[in-house]
């Protein structure tokens, strides 16, 4: 069976817009997950995924009322991987090696903060950061989400380019596929 997740970082919102209920009904249709890599800043952004299992960590923006719901790190199962969910800021510019030295258990790592999406593969490690939905940043105005697909035998990360978003105009910028073994990538 798979499963797919949608994973936004960056929304940097007050409240749930247009443009987010937008990203759940038409880019994350059939989705069942939504992943939030933080800077939420406020709960009610996450109003938008109201028909979605939510998962959240809280980033360097977010108000007291996040960061009162949602750690900084989580720690999650997902369809046998162990994967951590961090917003990122703090770990610096060797942020792989770090993750990798502190969370050797963890195979995969979905973080934001960036605002720049990637796809990177170490060894048996995929880190993932789905970009900034947000267009806060003058050097970096691109807008982007992540997917991931899983099943039980190999997992597809995408990196989808929402562009102006109400406009439908949407691109598969990044693809990456990986096997599966036993919770690993291979």
């Amino acid at each position: 069976m798979e499963l797919i997740f949608g994973v936004v970082s960056d929304t940097h919102l007050d409240e749930a817009d247009e443009e987010l209920y937008f990203l759940n009904n038409v880019v994350f249709k059939d989705v069942s997950t939504v992943i939030h890599l933080g800077d939420i800043v406020k709960l009610g952004v996450l109003d938008a995924f109201f028909d979605k299992k939510i998962y959240a960590v809280s980033g360097n923006m977010d108000g007291i009322d996040v960061r009162k719901k949602f750690p900084f790190i989580e720690k999650i199962n997902i369809s046998g991987i162990n994967t951590l969910l961090l917003h990122s800021d703090g770990y610096g510019s060797d942020l792989f090696n770090s993750l990798i030295k502190e969370f050797s258990d963890f195979n995969l790592f979905l973080y934001g903060h960036t605002h720049k999406p990637l796809i990177n593969k170490i060894g048996k490690y995929v880190f993932f950061n789905p970009g900034s939905f947000s267009r806060n940043r003058v050097n970096n105005p691109v807008r982007s989400v992540g997917l991931i697909y899983l099943d039980d035998e190999k997992a597809a990360f995408q990196i989808v380019d929402i562009g102006e978003i109400s406009y439908k105009n949407f691109k598969i910028k990044e693809v990456f596929n990986v096997r599966r073994s036993k919770g690993n990538f291979i």
